[in-house]
């Protein structure tokens, strides 16, 4: 559910307000919008944490490259200032490793710019303009360019290479064109160039070497990382506050249920403070609070970056029970639940933690594996129901993937019994947000819409189902659809404190626009029918690329076999992960919220407090942190 919110402010002493945000951290329960102060505290910390990000990403890579090498060194815990003055050092290690970097790719560029000149040294010439007053140039030209050049001006030819030369004019200058290439004097010959780029491979490895050996203080610098960015959440809330000069204020939204505790200690601190209930135009953040069961469709809002507003439907618990189905229907397969199932134990075993992913990826492989026993799909192979009775006796032979297997059922039949399931799935989830409205907008006049709409696309339903599967369309269809649609048109403009005619009037004003939500309404049924045919399209693949290695199964050539298995299963693996983003989600976040008539357009809750695990915290009060 969407915890209830109040909008609070809070007054204090604007030499206290230190030490009232301390308070408040502890708390842990202060939601606040705007966060913009800036101090010169606040900017040196963002300076340190963009430093620490940067050594950070640097020693990880030399991990990364080469953990073999570095798995034999220990983390080492030292002290925060300890931690800053490497940080100093470290970063004049990367700054020298980018300054190589550069110079290398400046040398290499020059030897390919003066290679086609051939190896010399430049310091000869250098010498030459210099003790004896020679101005010396260097052009590359076409060799019928060469009469072009004036007989006063004497040159010498340095390379001949067919129809191009390069020249050294000596106590002239030829015009700049197309004709007359001039050559800038390098600073380093060939070999001089060489030489510094192995001189600086050499440092980098040097250098490489360096970061191998701070991979041991990683932890260190993850540990104050962690306390600069709390410092830095601290510093920025405090520079946002408003003052008068002797009082300063903060404002902000609580749960409802923190009301008490916020008093308690507002009281024994001394604040003053207000507490308010929320307006219509009060940027409200939404807590969501579910039981352990619904938590764990979170990660998928995560990764969708979805909340839904404060004043809209909290859909944690039907956005999991459908999209656990749409899932299972979509990949379609129970060896690919098992094999989904076997990453959730890895995952589970691995981090030695049941975490919301975990679980969630437990009921996902579970309900898939459920689908794809009912249908008998197992790596889109039919062999193994022929072989395992035990498989062919748990599939439900109306939607079996194989009806060859079953006497009594055709290939037609079977995907007409996915595909009405597919639309049944669609109507009860567009009904249930028609009831979700109607129960949210009681007893106000307006909720009867949603009747009318709930009969309207019933009798869509049906409709759909006549024109799909040939299905028999009732004869009292038809009053549905129109006597929901009268009954929409009726309520839907309906609101509190104006009369019924004019409500109606409103609503026969956008009788048009009606018209086409009830056509909108149509296509969401029939878009359901993606369930079957991404399904249908999983197992036809893998069914390909079963019938590709079978006949290789044999021999020398059972290795290919085997590779054509792998391969053609972990793509359409990812294909089938890649369609439940497509398409699971799709029907959830647009068809069933549309219908709900939500924009996911929430402020998710993030509370002012202390993010700091245990052990960072013991790090921070045994070690000369930030605050000293």
């Amino acid at each position: 559910m969407i915890v209830p919110m109040k909008k609070i402010s809070i007054f204090v002493k604007t030499a206290d307000k230190t030490n009232a945000l301390m308070t408040l951290r502890e708390l842990g329960v202060l939601h606040i919008n705007e966060k913009s102060g800036k101090s010169e505290k606040l900017d040196s910390l963002i300076t340190q944490k963009d430093e620490l990000v940067k050594i950070i990403d640097r020693v990880e890579l030399t991990f990364n490259s080469a953990v073999k090498n570095v798995t034999h060194r220990v983390e080492e815990k030292i002290r925060y200032n300890e931690v800053m003055q490497k940080r100093v050092v470290v970063l004049s290690i990367i700054d020298e490793e980018e300054s190589i970097k550069m110079q290398n790719i400046n040398l290499q560029m020059e030897i390919d710019r003066i290679s086609e000149w051939g190896d010399f040294n430049p310091k000869i010439i250098q010498k030459l303009q210099s003790d004896y007053g020679l101005s010396i140039k260097l052009y590359s030209l076409a060799k019928k360019s060469l009469s072009k050049i004036d007989e006063k001006t004497q040159y010498l030819i340095l390379k001949d290479q067919g129809k191009q030369v390069k020249i050294a004019v000596i106590g002239g200058i030829l015009p700049e064109n197309d004709e007359f290439i001039s050559f800038g004097l390098p600073e380093y010959g060939i070999i001089d160039c060489q030489r510094v780029i192995d001189e600086n491979l050499a440092r980098k490895e040097e250098i490489t070497a360096t970061f191998y050996d701070e991979i041991r203080y990683l932890s260190a610098y993850k540990e104050v990382l962690k306390l600069i960015n709390e410092e830095i959440i601290f510093e920025t809330v405090k520079h946002s506050m408003d003052s008068n000069g002797t009082v300063s204020w903060i404002t902000g939204f609580i749960p409802e249920e923190s009301s008490d505790a916020v008093r308690s200690r507002a009281k024994s601190d001394n604040w003053g403070l207000l507490i308010d209930d929320v307006t219509e135009e009060d940027p409200v953040p939404t807590k969501l609070k579910n039981n352990k069961f619904v938590r764990i469709i979170q990660p998928v809002f995560d990764i969708l970056g979805t909340v839904p507003g404060y004043r809209e439907y909290d859909v944690s618990m039907f956005f999991l029970l459908f999209f656990a189905i749409f899932f299972a229907m979509i990949v379609g397969d129970a060896g690919y639940g098992l094999i989904f199932l076997g990453g959730a134990i890895g995952l589970h075993v691995g981090i030695k933690k049941l975490t919301e992913p975990v679980k969630l990826l437990y009921v996902l492989s579970s309900v898939t594996i459920i689908w794809g026993t009912l249908t008998g799909t197992w790596f889109g192979s039919s062999s193994l129901l022929e072989t395992i009775p035990l498989l062919k006796g748990l599939v439900i032979p109306q939607i079996s993937t194989f009806t060859e297997l079953f006497e009594g059922v055709s290939v037609k039949d079977s995907q007409n019994s996915v595909i009405f399931i597919s639309f049944l799935l669609g109507i009860c989830q567009l009904s249930l947000a028609c009831i979700i409205n109607f129960f949210r907008q009681f007893p106000e006049r307006k909720a009867f819409a949603q009747l009318g709409w709930l009969l309207m696309i019933v009798g869509l339903y049906f409709l759909v189902l006549t024109l799909v599967l040939s299905y028999a369309f009732p004869s009292w269809g038809m009053y549905l659809i129109v006597i929901g649609f009268i009954t929409f048109v009726l309520f839907y403009e309906q609101k509190e404190g104006q009369s019924f005619a004019k409500g109606l009037l409103k609503g026969l004003g956008g009788l048009f626009n009606t018209f086409l939500d009830a056509i909108s309404g149509f296509s969401n049924i029939i878009s359901y029918i993606r369930l079957f045919a991404v399904g249908m399209a999983s197992v036809a693949i893998s069914s390909s690329f079963n019938s590709m290695a079978e006949p290789m199964f044999g021999g020398w050539t059972i290795p290919a076999a085997i590779i054509i298995l792998l391969l053609g299963h972990g793509l359409n693996l990812v294909m089938g992960l890649l369609s439940v983003v497509v398409h699971g989600v799709r029907l959830n976040m647009l068809e069933f919220s549309g219908q709900l008539g939500m924009e996911w357009t929430g402020i998710k809750y993030e509370p002012f407090k202390e993010n700091l695990e245990a052990s960072i915290r013991e790090y921070s009060q045994n070690s000369n942190n930030i605050k000293e």
